[in-house]
């Protein structure tokens, strides 16, 4: 036991032969040199009678190692897969150098809500938006987390010194925040994105005419 980086497998594999001693008995052993023993214990009888265990070992590390990397290269892949869709979940496309949007589709649950004020607060910075419009065509069901989301945007947006237009509010979707009591009053609203890109672009236009 003293090679052992891990003697609790070895022991542990020796109590369930004391516990089951005809079962074969498996364990994979660490050496502290950083080996990987992959240990067999199998039953011996003579006409019906338990005579003793035949132990064989194996040297795996060669083995474990790949499957470890082919882990790590997996859980990597799985990792850039999805921050490619949070990104595709939440684009912000720019309409001119003082205009955004970002299209919402789908549902709105409290990860993708993180991902949607992340993106649009980097995007304000980055690019000094004035307006940024959010459009909720797409949106598959608008509750009160949903509503909340666009309200905290707004007044993050605000902040950096944006205004958010919300476009593509559906009658069922006004019905809806009106029976929540949502408190929209902070948000300026749009039917359809193209009214919103042009009430943004005429906003933008005045704000740029009032600074001269």
């Amino acid at each position: 036991q003293a090679q052992l980086a891990t003697p609790s497998s070895l022991l542990a594999q020796l109590q369930s032969l004391d516990t089951s001693p005809e079962a074969v008995s498996y364990a994979t052993l660490t050496l502290h040199d950083g080996h990987i023993i992959e240990c067999y214990a199998q039953p011996q009888q003579l006409v019906g009678v338990l005579i003793g265990h035949v132990w064989s070992f194996r040297d795996i590390t060669a083995r474990a190692q790949l499957e470890l990397e082919r882990s790590q290269l997996q859980e990597e892949v799985i990792r850039i897969q999805h921050a490619r869709l949070a990104e595709l979940s939440t684009p912000l496309i720019p309409i001119n150098d003082k205009v955004v949007v970002m299209p919402l589709i789908g549902t709105i649950d409290s990860q993708r809500a993180r991902q949607i004020l992340d993106t649009l607060l980097t995007g304000i910075t980055e690019t000094h938006a004035q307006v940024a419009l959010l459009d909720i065509t797409g949106v598959k069901m608008v509750d009160t987390q949903v509503a909340n989301v666009l309200i905290h945007a707004a007044q993050a947006s605000r902040l950096l010194g944006a205004q958010v237009v919300l476009t593509g509010i559906h009658p069922e979707v006004a019905q809806t925040l009106v029976g929540l009591s949502i408190d929209m009053s902070a948000v300026i609203t749009r039917s359809t994105l193209q009214a919103g890109i042009a009430y943004a672009l005429q906003a933008a236009g005045n704000a740029a005419m009032i600074r001269r």
